[in-house]
This record gives structure tokens, sequence and C-alpha cells, in this order.
């Protein structure tokens, strides 16, 4: 099988974000204190449901909640950090699309509209 590169990667998410309103912001379950900001906390699946724009990703190339591998129940959610790409996740795509994966989760993280996203991690990727 031949690994996503971000070229797919990146027509992927457009399709995701053209699904969603325009300004259509992740919402975030909980927050995180970190380098004195507060951060949305990305879930990749929430209830089994696809729930960020990566885990729409994921959802759509046919991986689920048990596919996270560091996934764990959190108050009755599955949950998978952005750090937790695991073997079958990270075979199906090239290393340029994961590091294109991680800068999208980023500004998403960044209360960034699924857009802005988007747009700033083509950007950084020229």
């Amino acid at each position: 099988m031949d690994k996503l590169g971000v070229e797919e990667v990146e027509a992927l998410l457009e399709e995701i974000v053209a699904s969603k309103p325009d300004g259509y912001k992740y919402e975030q379950h909980d927050g995180v204190m970190a380098d004195g900001g507060y951060y949305p906390t990305c879930t990749y699946f929430w209830k089994g449901c696809a729930d960020c724009i990566i885990g729409h990703l994921l959802a759509r190339l046919g991986f689920g909640p048990d596919d996270i591998g560091y996934g764990r129940i959190v108050e009755g959610c599955e949950r998978g950090k952005a750090e937790a790409y695991r073997p079958a996740i990270a075979a199906r795509f090239t290393a340029e699309a994961v590091v294109f994966m991680q800068r999208v989760q980023t500004e998403q993280d960044r209360d960034a509209t699924w857009r802005n996203a988007l747009n700033t991690a083509k950007e950084e990727m020229k």
C-alpha cells in the first residue's frame, strides 16, 4: 500500500473543511494550562465519533478509536493524543505528511478555524 503524501492529505482535509460551515472551529471538551495559556485539548474521537480535524481525516481512512493506540477512556470518551500516531497509522503517511498533519493540528489547537488551520499549515510547508 502506497503512503499518502502531503498532497493527498491536503486534498482530504480540504474536503473535510468544506463539509463544515464557514468559520468552523473545533470545540474543545476541556482545556489545559500550558506555558501560561489555555489551549483546547484535542480528541481524535469523542464517544466513538470523529472529533478534531485529524480525527476526521483518520476516520475517512478507516481508522477508529481503537486504532489510536495511545487511546484511553476519559470520562466516557475515547481519546488520543497528537504525538500518539502508532505504527499502523504512521505507516499510511509519508514523514512529510505527518509533519503537515501536526501543523494543521497545532493551528486548530490554537483556536484557529479549520480553514485557517489548513491554510497556515499549507503556507508553512512551502
